[in-house]
């Protein structure tokens, strides 16, 4: 797979890719941002697959995955509120 960057502009980054031939197996993953105040943001990842090989691949790619997300945004929700509580003393490593 080698996806494709579809939009990337500071609020929204968004890439396709499929296996070999459309309609095997696509997918579509993005991140939004939406600023909802001065203090918060919402950050929306999302991943759409399609194609004949999704049933097949749910269970050994598709559930680890979306578990693996759930992960990674809980980590960058940590990451950002430390950096914004800590931004004089915050250094990245």
């Amino acid at each position: 797979m080698q996806p494709k960057v579809k939009k990337l502009d500071q609020y929204h980054l968004e890439w396709e890719g499929k296996l070999y031939i459309n309609g095997l197996f696509n997918g579509r993953h993005q991140f939004i941002f939406t600023k909802i105040d001065a203090n918060t943001t919402q950050l929306i990842q999302a991943e759409d697959f399609n194609g004949l090989l999704v049933p097949i691949f749910n269970y050994l790619i598709i559930q680890p995955t979306q578990l693996n997300f759930e992960r990674m945004n809980e980590s960058f929700k940590q990451y950002i509120e430390g950096y914004i509580l800590n931004k004089d003393t915050f250094k990245i490593s």
